[in-house]
């Protein structure tokens, strides 16, 4: 699988499986967890803490999907991963 199409791959599963009106909130969410006990911190440790919501919400997702794919394949085969040639880029993303 070429690098073009494992990106193509990712980019549509995270279109489909993570849309931005239901992870944004949830990353927000995180964030102000992650946030709320601690002082304010500065530019970098804010990115910081976004970045690693994202994280944890695509791999939660990620494994989520994995793990419900036998029955993905019968109940709904047009879903990304159901029809994924290969599971080598989802695997490499978590």
């Amino acid at each position: 699988m070429s690098l073009r199409s494992t990106i193509d791959v990712l980019l549509r599963y995270r279109r489909t499986r993570m849309p931005l009106r239901i992870v944004g909130p949830l990353v927000a969410l995180l964030c102000a967890g992650a946030l709320a006990g601690g002082r304010p911190g500065d530019a970098v440790s804010a990115l910081l803490t976004v970045c690693t919501a994202c994280t944890l919400v695509l791999q939660f997702r990620l494994w989520d999907d994995l793990a419900d794919l036998p029955a993905d394949r019968l109940a709904d085969p047009e879903r990304v991963l159901a029809g994924a040639a290969s599971l080598a880029p989802f695997r490499t993303a978590l």
